[in-house]
């Protein structure tokens, strides 16, 4: 028969007095309550960070400044009377767009299907999308660029967006995302995994 190994650490602990025996507990209990208070993630504070993986690439919003231009890499903003949110994020190829038609405080919102032929039709249901441009090549028109790939969310395309923290008083919302987007004609789809945001809108 095995001993027990905690054997030893029992009998001493039943030696002490009720007192000391009070003071382990307590010593215990607080040791316990510090590390789990170590362990939380904070909330998201309005830092306007991004980032995801477009088809396994990693992928963080960056515009290069142009002289009297005020273009955004990041943008999130309030939209409708239901408390609708917007979430867009680009560099030179690339633009992430994502549409909540309702938002009611943190919680996790699906992204999907679409009412009518494009994603601005009047009414739609909450998408999200991917746009990609084709960098410039050799023997390109200037003057008539290559028209992008774009990529929505649909019946079968999903996905979704979870706010760990959405404040319409501070405005700040942060939180996680994936889905997966088909480009409509060629049935081609994209996979958007590994999404955070923490923005002020």
């Amino acid at each position: 028969m095995f001993a027990n190994p905690f054997l030893p650490i029992i009998t001493a602990f039943y030696q002490l007095s009720a007192m000391k025996q009070l003071i382990v507990i307590v010593a215990v209990v607080l040791a316990t309550a510090s590390c789990k208070k170590k362990e939380t993630v904070p909330l998201p504070s309005g830092k306007n960070t991004f980032s995801c993986q477009i088809a396994g690439k990693a992928f963080t919003p960056h515009l290069d400044p142009i002289l009297l231009t005020s273009r955004q890499p990041l943008r999130a903003y309030r939209t409708g009377t239901q408390g609708g949110f917007v979430l867009q994020a680009q560099d030179a190829l690339n633009v992430l767009e994502i549409y909540l038609a309702a938002t009611q405080g943190s919680g996790t919102y699906p992204v999907g299907y679409v009412r009518g032929p494009i994603p601005y039709a009047p009414n739609p249901d909450s998408y999200a999308g991917y746009t990609q441009y084709r960098g410039p090549q050799s023997g390109d028109d200037p003057y008539n660029p290559p028209a992008p790939t774009r990529y929505y969310t649909d019946g079968s395309n999903t996905g979704t967006v979870t706010f760990t923290r959405l404040d319409t008083v501070a405005r700040i919302a942060g939180g996680t995302f994936e889905y997966t987007a088909r480009e409509m004609t060629t049935g081609q789809t994209v996979r958007i995994k590994n999404g955070t945001f923490d923005v002020k809108f």
